[in-house]
């Protein structure tokens, strides 16, 4: 879409389109839903694979180093510590990298995201109604 002011594109949300890589990640665009980094994703799954006070079992870590960090262990997920949520979309890039993720199982992931779990209180959502 175009102003008609000044003949700048102007995407939907109202910010201006950007021409060019974002200076944050080299990405040519943020799409409307983030895409992930599965290199972020695999360096942090092999971080806590070779790390024994990371808290997963051991054969969860055999079986990410067997995988070579491209699989996930069933029962487990890689969670960001500082959701993505918390920037706006074309930020996100700051956020997804192996820094900030953490392999945990899936019920301790999804308790931390529940309502009044610390990430819950930590990282507060817009459209979270909190009803206690």
């Amino acid at each position: 879409m175009t102003d008609t002011t000044s003949g700048a594109n102007v995407s939907r949300s109202g910010h201006r389109a950007r021409s060019g890589p974002c200076p944050l990640c080299g990405r040519r665009q943020h799409d409307r839903r983030y895409r992930r980094r599965a290199s972020a994703r695999r360096e942090a799954l092999l971080r806590d694979a070779y790390d024994p006070h990371s808290g997963l079992s051991l054969r969860a870590r055999a079986f990410i180093i067997r995988t070579g960090g491209y699989k996930v262990p069933f029962g487990y997920e890689v969670s960001h510590e500082e959701p993505l949520y918390t920037k706006a979309r074309f930020e996100r890039c700051t956020l997804d990298n192996a820094s900030n993720m953490k392999t945990q199982q899936r019920t301790v992931h999804r308790k931390r995201h529940m309502q009044c779990g610390d990430q819950f209180h930590g990282y507060k959502r817009e459209d979270y109604i909190h009803l206690r």
